[in-house]
């Protein structure tokens, strides 16, 4: 099993479902996590759950610039990033043809999923050998090598 022990872990998504579940299962293995999702009271319900072991930060990743602003935050509060879990997404149900792709959060959807390219390539995270995917950022960031 891998030691998660004192390691940074940013969990996008954070407020319920997987992205909750992977905050339960970081802080019970001994890691720092810090939770970040655009639905407050959903954090603060996570948070609570861990015990109070979790740190929120609210926030809404369909705009770029607030992606780069989060791995500062976290850099600034913590000290550091080990991990980032890219679990933050919008939900859709309809079909794909006929559906208006217009508004912000549907054209990040839909570029990060459907057109990637150089400026949502996957950065390397410090203190891991295997590329993790942040999808959230809309370019690599410059304190993740």
């Amino acid at each position: 099993m891998i030691d998660y022990n004192n390691k940074v872990v940013l969990v996008t998504g954070a407020a319920s479902g997987i992205g909750a579940a992977l905050v339960q299962a970081f802080t019970a293995r001994g890691a720092q996590v810090v939770c970040a999702d655009i639905n407050a009271d959903g954090l603060q319900q996570t948070v609570v759950a861990t015990g109070n072991k979790a740190k929120a930060i609210t926030c809404d990743l369909a705009d770029p610039n607030v992606a780069e602003q989060l791995i500062d935050d976290v850099y600034t509060e913590m000290g550091r990033l080990d991990l980032v879990c890219s679990n933050a997404g919008i939900g859709f149900a309809g079909k794909l043809a006929t559906t208006d792709f217009s508004d912000r959060a549907s054209k990040s959807f839909l570029k990060s999923t459907f057109l990637p390219d150089s400026s949502w390539a996957a950065p390397t995270v410090r203190g891991w050998h295997q590329p993790v995917r942040a999808g959230v950022l809309s370019s690599p960031h410059p304190k993740i090598p």
